[in-house]
């Protein structure tokens, strides 16, 4: 969870004792080659308190990255998770060309924002235009452009067909659904990777 959300998520974790106990039941039944949730396995065997499992009771707890879609629509709404999960958005706010995502995020770039990140990531988009933009979130108030970044070389680079590019930033593909299942590789600074979540939190209002 760490390496996929940061730092700050493990607050939203619980302890491994809680997997522990899983695998024990599991592992004393007979083999089902089915897909098992922890917490549902417990409940099922009489486990009521799931606080002692938490590394924080009183922080929100984060879905796990792997959780079917059906699974993830019982948990609350928390903006905290937003990044990671996905957000259904209204079609009337998709943007309509990979330029049209640019100019959003060019225009969601400050110092402030930049000063937070320190980081240049280059998006390589294949398909028929097999285009790359860069966002320079290292020097200045950023900058935004078609192209490799001019500063340099890249300190991520993400690769994802059109589709999956259009879908993560307009909400309705989870960016580590999309990392998880190969539809977007990732090269370069992983926890630098994570922090283009600020990005994306700042577009939030303008997609």
């Amino acid at each position: 969870m760490e390496m996929l959300g940061g730092k700050d998520i493990t607050k939203n974790c619980r302890k491994p004792t809680i997997m522990a106990d899983a695998a024990y039941a599991i592992l004393t039944r007979r083999s089902t080659g089915k897909f098992y949730i922890d917490e549902k396995l417990l409940k099922e065997l009489g486990v009521t308190n799931f606080d002692e499992y938490a590394v924080d009771k009183n922080e929100p707890l984060a879905p796990d990255f792997f959780l079917p879609e059906e699974e993830l629509k019982s948990f609350p709404k928390n903006e905290v998770f937003e990044l990671f999960y996905g957000n259904e958005q209204s079609s009337q706010s998709v943007p309509i060309s990979v330029e049209s995502v640019f100019n959003k995020i060019k225009s969601s770039l400050n110092e402030e924002l930049v000063n937070k990140t320190k980081g240049v990531y280059a998006f390589h988009i294949t398909g028929p235009e097999n285009e790359v933009w860069f966002v320079d979130m290292k020097n200045g108030s950023g900058a935004v452009g078609k192209g490799q970044p001019p500063a340099g070389s890249a300190d991520v680079i993400f690769t994802m067909e059109l589709d999956s590019f259009m879908k993560m930033f307009n909400g309705s593909l989870k960016p580590t659904a999309a990392f998880m299942s190969g539809k977007m590789k990732l090269k370069g600074d992983m926890a630098l990777a994570m922090k283009l979540e600020k990005l994306m939190s700042a577009m939030k209002s303008k997609l």
